[in-house]
């Protein structure tokens, strides 16, 4: 089974927002003698794992590859998928992997903006699709 890779519009974007003013910075520190690059470091480095938010499907489950962590859902207890928004301190609209007594937030595929365009809400419906129809076919 090849493993279907989805990623949502807005994350390299969002990388991108992070990345330059980081990028910024470090030049700047180079032609001054600001300490802008104690700035900059980590900023770019948060953008380099902002951009690897994405959610991988394969015959072992659903990976989440998020910016701080990975979480893998196997395929048995899932039993459908839904678009709403994440719990906790989350904004935006995410995909979430439903099972019994459970919803887990794929924040990998989240739409960030409060209120989502019909592009990015149609968005989240087609990975939730894609989804359903990868589990059904199992």
């Amino acid at each position: 089974m090849t493993p279907l890779v989805l990623r949502s519009a807005e994350t390299p974007l969002r990388a991108l927002g992070i990345a330059l003013p980081g990028a910024g910075l470090a030049v700047f520190s180079l032609v001054s003698d600001a300490y802008g690059e104690l700035v900059a470091l980590p900023l770019l480095l948060l953008a380099f794992r902002m951009f690897r938010n994405r959610v991988i499907a394969d015959e072992h489950g659903i990976l989440d590859v998020r910016t701080f962590r990975s979480r893998l859902l196997p395929w048995d207890g899932i039993t459908g998928f839904d678009v709403a928004r994440p719990g906790g301190a989350w904004a935006g609209f995410c995909v979430r992997a439903l099972e019994p007594e459970v919803e887990h937030d794929l924040l990998g595929l989240r739409a960030y903006s409060r209120r989502p365009s019909m592009r990015d809400h149609g968005e989240l419906y087609r990975f939730a699709w894609a989804l359903e129809e990868l589990r059904s076919s199992r």
